[in-house]
């Protein structure tokens, strides 16, 4: 029987990268140890990254759950905000305001807008039934006979421009309200309004502090016997707290002066829920009182909210 060696097969070296030192091209560690050992290590230490990423990341939605961001709005002071809405903003709301003097019961579609890195407008579009009795203050001047009207209330349209954005965030910006009622109905006073404000957004702890100061300037109103318009300072301060990942609770008080000769100034509280089911979803509402010459009036607000 014959024995045949079988030849060497000889397989081309590909070159490598250059070896590390102290680890020979093998892969072993010049140190001593197999060169299986150390890939098996290696598995080990990015099973062990992964799982510290992950656990991370995890973490992260939880804590940025915790403070609330520009689609966190306050229902009253929605406009007077530091902050601005990621791309669009759809509301169908309805108020109801009831007092000695009478009553109020609108709805309103409100939307806003934001155009570049900075910029955000909108508008405000109401229906409204307004009832009054003989003798209540309306627009500087008492009302001569009860009444109940159902129309447009005058809409508003906003602008404003973010200066500063970061821990702090800060706007300036002007919201003007145009008269489309008849002048006798009482749903207006037949005046335009302009305001200008500075809004900002600060963040403490799991809350948003948002408030802002302004001015407003009012033409003449043409409602009865009219009365002069006046210039008057706005101001307002509010907070979105968050409770949980569904729910943030709002609180806000505003401050208005007289807008007409012979008219007080206002002021109202407003305590509300939002409630965020899903990610571009939102239902608010809240109740609230008032002082001056809102003094006696109670009032409730819901609104149901898609943004994007």
């Amino acid at each position: 029987m014959r024995f045949r060696h079988r030849r060497a097969v000889v397989h081309p070296r590909v070159p490598g990268p250059v070896a590390n030192i102290r680890t020979d091209r093998s892969g072993a560690s010049g140190a001593g140890g197999s060169g299986a050992a150390s890939p098996r290590r290696s598995r080990i230490r990015h099973r062990a990254c992964a799982l510290l990423a992950a656990a991370a990341l995890a973490g992260v939605p939880a804590a940025a759950a915790g403070l609330p961001g520009g689609e966190d709005r306050l229902l009253d002071s929605f406009v007077e905000d530091g902050a601005l809405v990621d791309k669009m903003w759809i509301e169908f709301g309805a108020a109801a305001r009831g007092s000695d003097d009478g009553d109020d019961l609108g709805m309103r579609l409100r939307t806003a807008f934001r155009y570049g890195r900075d910029v955000e407008a909108g508008a405000d579009l109401r229906l409204l039934r307004r009832g009054r009795d003989a003798g209540a203050p309306l627009y500087g001047t008492e009302v001569p006979t009860q009444f109940e009207h159902t129309g447009a209330a005058d809409p508003s349209v906003y602008g404003k421009y973010r200066l500063l954005r970061g821990a702090c965030d800060l706007a300036v910006g002007a919201r003007l309200a145009i008269p489309v009622a008849p002048d006798d109905s009482g749903l207006t006073s037949g005046a335009y309004e302009g305001r200008g404000f500075v809004a900002f957004r600060g963040a403490w702890r799991r809350a948003a502090l948002i408030g802002h100061l302004g001015l407003g300037r009012s033409g003449d109103a043409r409602y009865e016997a009219g009365a002069e318009g006046e210039t008057f300072a706005t101001g307002s301060f509010g907070s979105v707290v968050f409770l949980s990942r569904l729910w943030n609770m709002t609180a806000e008080i505003d401050f208005e002066g007289a807008r007409f000769r012979g008219e007080e100034e206002r002021g109202r509280g407003l305590l509300g829920l939002d409630w965020h089911p899903a990610q571009n979803l939102r239902v608010r509402g809240g109740f609230g009182a008032g002082w001056g010459r809102d003094s006696g009036a109670l009032r409730g607000e819901a609104a149901v909210a898609f943004h994007f």
